[in-house]
């Protein structure tokens, strides 16, 4: 259910229905229902083998960017948690980081809460994929047709990934290697999450350039 629009300077933006019909009626939000991705600019990129349709955040997203944090490197030997992530941010921020595995262990990031909610992204190497695990993300009884078991996207191999991550109160927008994959979800949290964790279950994990921003 998307739409582009045009009159943008030749450019092909895009927002997609960012719901299920299979649940759309009962998502568990008091003053809405439901929403609308962030614009996306499409493109057309050749991966060696074929063309493939990219989505980006449009050049507008960045321009919401406001405050930042500094920068962090993080080396993972199993878990490295970081707390307090919006900072007054309410609710709603954007993230950006690098991140380099090591062997073919299976490695990623939880978003948490203190209520202990999380949602989970987990990479997954040898099979190719990224899920998202949401059975502890919240409030998921609303519906028998909201899906809590691991949700999955293909991930092409590469030697490290270029992560954009946007977070809303009942939403995660996931773009990784400038657009080349795109992975949207809905979660319904108690209350936002505001911390990360990042695991790996093989050798080391770099989480390297970790920056969180305000976003208007």
């Amino acid at each position: 259910a998307g739409v582009t629009f045009g009159n943008v300077e030749g450019r092909h933006v895009f927002m997609g229905w960012m719901s299920n019909w299979n649940y759309s009626n009962f998502t568990p939000t008091r003053y809405y229902r439901n929403a609308m991705t962030l614009p996306r600019e499409l493109s057309l990129k050749h991966n060696g083998n074929h063309l493939f349709l990219a989505s980006r955040p449009a050049t507008e997203v960045y321009a919401a960017r406001k405050q930042a944090t500094e920068p962090v490197d993080i080396k993972v030997k199993g878990k490295a948690y970081i707390g307090d992530l919006m900072d007054g941010f309410d609710g709603a921020y954007g993230m950006t980081m690098r991140l380099t595995p090591k062997g073919n262990g299976e490695y990623g990031f939880r978003l948490s809460n203190s209520l202990g909610e999380y949602a989970e992204f987990r990479f997954k190497p040898t099979e190719g994929t990224l899920t998202l695990d949401r059975s502890k993300s919240g409030k998921v009884d609303f519906s028998e047709r909201y899906i809590t078991t691991p949700i999955v996207t293909p991930v092409p191999e590469a030697k490290s990934y270029e992560l954009e991550l946007y977070v809303d109160k009942h939403s995660t927008e996931l773009f990784i290697n400038d657009g080349d994959v795109v992975f949207t979800n809905c979660v319904f949290p108690n209350e936002p999450y505001d911390s990360i964790e990042f695991f790996s279950d093989g050798k080391n994990l770099k989480a390297e350039d970790v920056t969180v921003y305000e976003m208007e």
